[in-house]
């Protein structure tokens, strides 16, 4: 499992998801964060995103 954990965290996934979010003008998730917001906030929030992942408690 850790190794699929891995897989999905890895830059190159995130950055495929992130790019194809953006291409399709996204909606806003239960965070309330829009696309034109997005990269900001992960910026911001992804160390303490990736970590609550990895705990299981995101």
């Amino acid at each position: 499992m850790f190794s699929l954990l891995n897989r999905i965290l890895s830059k190159d996934n995130l950055r495929r998801a992130y790019d194809r979010v953006v291409g399709n003008r996204g909606s806003s998730g239960v965070d309330g964060v829009g696309v034109d917001d997005l990269a900001g906030y992960l910026r911001e929030h992804w160390s303490r995103i990736e970590a609550e992942i990895r705990a299981g408690t995101y």
